[in-house]
């Protein structure tokens, strides 16, 4: 990345992706009876909904602000707050019940895929590194990551190796606890 400044296509694509964002979790929040999932799930999606709201958003907006600046922080916050979109988007386009806003999940999944995957590809991983070199907790970041993935894994195995070795499927999988409300 010779050029630290956002190329314009990607600073659009945020800005738009910004824009989609507030306007599709404010409906989730404020519209009464919008997601039409399993009582089980909404509590996540309106978790997911204000998390997005109070901190994805920001965190993008402060990230593109910087980046598009020249900063390599601000360029790393905002590739950090593009994943954070992808997973979320992707999350709703893929997995939710259908609902009106379909197409705004699959064209904030589009946006931060691509501008994501574009701006992967223009980052020079020698640059991030030459300049966080020896300023990162490198010990606690890979202990807390470490500790969350056995938290996650001990959770879902919990129930799939039990299972797996007695014959009845997990007790999560039932289908009566899905049903759409």
């Amino acid at each position: 990345m010779s050029d630290t400044s956002l190329p314009r296509w990607q600073v659009a694509s945020t800005v738009a992706m910004l824009g989609l964002s507030v306007l599709a979790t404010l409906v989730g929040l404020l519209r009464p009876g919008h997601y039409r999932d399993a009582a089980v799930t909404l509590p996540q999606v309106y978790g997911q909904d204000v998390v997005t709201l109070g901190v994805g958003v920001p965190l993008l907006a402060v990230g593109l602000w910087y980046a598009a600046r020249g900063s390599l922080r601000g360029y790393v916050v905002w590739l950090g707050g593009l994943a954070y979109m992808l997973y979320t988007w992707a999350s709703y386009a893929l997995m939710l019940y259908f609902n009106e806003l379909f197409l705004v999940y699959v064209a904030l999944f589009g946006l931060s895929l691509f501008t994501f995957v574009g701006g992967v590809l223009r980052a020079d991983p020698g640059a991030v590194r030459d300049r966080l070199d020896g300023r990162l907790p490198v010990r606690a970041t890979s202990g807390y990551l470490a500790a969350i993935a056995l938290f996650f894994a001990a959770g879902w195995l919990a129930e799939i190796v039990p299972a797996t070795l007695r014959g009845p499927p997990p007790r999560a999988s039932d289908s009566r606890t899905f049903r759409r409300t």
